[in-house]
This record gives C-alpha cells, structure tokens and sequence, in this order.
C-alpha cells in the first residue's frame, strides 16, 4: 500500500491516509479492528509511519523529490533546521515535481544543453526544434534548480530564456471568455487591480515589492475595460514577475494560462490578493484537486451553483 501510495503522492496528508485506511477496510473487512471506533485507526497509523520510512530509504537511495528534504536537524546535526522545517513538496497536485535526471545524463551534459539554448536564443532566427527538444531534456536539471535554491525571476529569465517565449500560435479566445474570466474575482469579492492592469504602449509601469501581474499594454486612444485592468482591445499582454517583464503575449486568456504555468514552473505563490480566483481554477477548472484542499465559502458557492 505505501508503495501505491508513494506512486500518486510523496507526502500524503493525514486526510488522504485516512481515506486509505478506509478503502483497505472496504475491500477487506476482515482486517477491522476491535475496540476502534471506526475500525481503521490503527491502520491509518500504519500507514503514516511506513510511509516515512519509504521515504527514508527513497532518500538514500537517491530519489530527488524526497531527497530534497533530508540533512535535517538530527544528534549528527544539531545546527540544521528541524525535520518540519521548509519541507520541499508540490504545492498543487503537480506531477514530476522533483524528478531525477534523464538516463544517459549528468547535469555537466544536461548544463552544456542549456548554455547552447541561452545562445540559440540570443540570435533573430533561432531553432526552434533543437530548442524545444533541449527544454525537454533539460526539464529535471531546470525544477532542481527551481525548487532546490528558488532563484529570483531575473536571475532564471537570464539562465532559461526559452522558457519565457511564446512557442506556438495561439488562437483568439472570445471577449465573452476574456470577460468570464476577468470578472471571476468580482464575484469572489477580491481586488485584481494589483494584478489585471492596463497601460498605454510608451508607458509600461514600473513595479516593486515582488509584484506578479498580467499588464494589458493598448493603443493611446483605448479605454474600453471589461473589468478592472482588463480589455479585449489590448496589442499585447506582458506578464510580470518579481517586477520582470518576462514575456509577453497576444490575448488576455493566453496570458493567464501561461502565467499559470509559468506560477508552476517557478514553485511560485499565488499573489495574495487573488488567492480564491486562482485556487477555484486550480481546483474546478483544472481540477488539480489532491482531496485535502478545502475550498472558501464563495469560491464553495459558486461551484455548487455551476453543478
């Protein structure tokens, strides 16, 4: 079981070994306890401690995505932080959060790739396919990187900068969409105005204190909003983290699903300001759902409403 487990989540909560204990007693009701009130507690604790001792011999045996956490505060080690501390895990029900290298690669071959990417990407014809194979390929020395030091945004744009252009075409989504989604935190009663705002070309605004922001840059004469900081009369949508203008794109909905997997990339927060919005897309329109997330009252509300 700790191995089944293990395959869909490294830390489990206590919650999701509950519901395991649960199932085993389901398929095997032989195996109830006497003298528990639900019949699976003990079980429930078996399977929280076989799941930390999995991840001990996981961890030395090199797993990265447990590996990350060890070298805690031990008799050896008194000066480290403690074992609870700044534990390493996916915020969002990500898979490959942590993975190890490609077979037949080291992060010598893997560094080589990126430092012939970041040239590749300083030219005006740049090969795309080569590009896009070595981002693949890169992919395990790229979330090291992101999850194990949490590099600042510039620092990242500078050494992966492939991973800050627009790939492909995208197709125009509908203002109806663009409205939908913009008017969303109305609805969840937050403020966008920190993050949805709107700028003319020659007067792209200058950001402090870590701002993440999707900036709808328009023409001199444009002032048709749909919502705060949001319109579909837009040249282009630049994203913006930790005050870096890191890319930019055609439509405000492509904007938004790129910052989503640019938040997934980096191991980012959700801005402050509009954490319900973004949880209730995680959560119902992604369904990125680990059963251990409890959704707010209006986020709540609204999904009944939508079944």
């Amino acid at each position: 079981m700790a191995n089944e487990i293990y395959s869909y989540k490294a830390y489990s909560s206590l919650r999701e070994l509950v519901r395991s204990a649960e199932a085993l007693l389901t398929k095997h009701p032989c195996l109830r306890e006497n003298g528990s009130k639900s019949g699976y507690d003990g079980w429930t604790n078996s399977l929280r401690f076989k799941m930390g001792n999995l991840r001990t011999k996981l961890s030395k045996a090199g797993i990265k995505d447990v590996a990350v956490n060890a070298g805690k505060r031990s008799r050896s080690n008194p000066e480290v932080a403690p074992s609870r501390a700044n534990v390493k895990r996916p915020r969002r029900g990500e898979v490959n959060f942590l993975p190890n290298l490609p077979q037949g690669h080291t992060e010598e071959s893997l560094g080589a790739q990126r430092l012939e990417m970041v040239e590749k990407s300083k030219k005006k014809d740049r090969d795309m396919i080569m590009i896009n194979r070595y981002m693949q390929s890169t992919f395990a020395l790229r979330r090291d990187e992101t999850v194990k030091f949490e590099p600042p945004i510039a620092e990242f744009k500078e050494r992966w900068p492939a991973l800050f252009a627009e790939a492909q075409e995208m197709d125009n989504i509908s203002a109806a969409r663009t409205a939908a989604l913009a008017g969303l935190p109305l609805y969840l009663r937050e403020d966008s105005s920190e993050v949805f705002r709107i700028c003319k070309e020659d007067e792209l605004e200058i950001f402090h204190g870590g701002t993440v922001a999707l900036v709808s840059v328009v023409d001199e004469d444009e002032d048709e909003r749909l919502a705060a900081g949001v319109t579909v009369r837009l040249l282009y949508v630049s994203i913006i983290l930790e005050d870096q203008v890191v890319m930019s794109v055609r439509s405000w909905p492509d904007a938004l699903v790129v910052l989503y997997g640019l938040i997934y990339a980096l191991h980012l927060s959700y801005p402050k300001t509009l954490k319900c919005f973004f949880e209730f897309i995680q959560l119902l329109l992604i369904n990125l759902e680990d059963g251990s997330k409890q959704l707010p009252p209006k986020p709540q509300s609204l999904k009944n409403a939508l079944e």
